[in-house]
């Protein structure tokens, strides 16, 4: 239903734009001629799925299993409350951490919104200048993909989650009830 209404939107923008350029000149398929309005949606159901104090305590001790890679990745998620794949992206020009600010681009926002400041508190600070202390390969990443040698950044976090929900015992395969990285927040 999501993707169907993202899909139903775009199309009807592509056809009122087509209709500027008069490329397109007979009714927006995508609007009810009776009404005006668009065609209706289907229902959507937004998450509310957070992550339960008995849940976390099983997945700090399911982290602790993982490398450092992976315990410092979601530390980081965690502690800045940002979504994965923008942490995937982060990178060290991007790190003040003199003043303890994360300025994550527009480009890594969720629909390219707005850049956003993230404060990060001591412990984030701690790590951040233990994992800057041992990059080897000076990777333009906070969390590089280990076989890029640190040419490009992380980006299959999904495998490692996976393992952290199986190991705390959390696992589901019920896509709206399985907890999400983000959901940490």
């Amino acid at each position: 239903p999501y993707q169907a209404n993202r899909l139903l939107v775009l199309v009807k923008v592509m056809f009122e734009f087509a209709a500027t350029k008069k490329i397109w000149t007979a009714a927006n398929p995508c609007v009810d001629p009776a009404t005006g309005r668009s065609l209706r949606k289907h229902e959507e159901h937004y998450r509310t799925r957070y992550c339960k104090d008995d849940e976390w305590v099983r997945i700090q001790a399911a982290l602790k299993k993982e490398s450092v890679l992976w315990q410092d990745f979601f530390e980081f998620v965690i502690a800045t409350g940002m979504r994965a794949r923008a942490v995937c992206r982060a990178r060290w020009a991007d790190i003040d951490l003199a003043g303890g600010i994360w300025n994550v681009p527009r480009g890594n926002m969720k629909g390219n919104k707005k850049s956003n400041e993230v404060v990060l508190d001591a412990i984030t600070l701690r790590m951040l200048r233990r994992r800057l202390a041992s990059v080897q390969n000076e990777s333009p990443f906070l969390f590089a993909a280990p076989q890029s040698k640190g040419a490009k950044p992380l980006d299959v976090y999904k495998n490692a989650w996976k393992r952290v929900l199986k190991a705390a015992g959390l696992y589901t395969e019920d896509r709206e009830e399985r907890l999400r990285p983000h959901d940490l927040r």
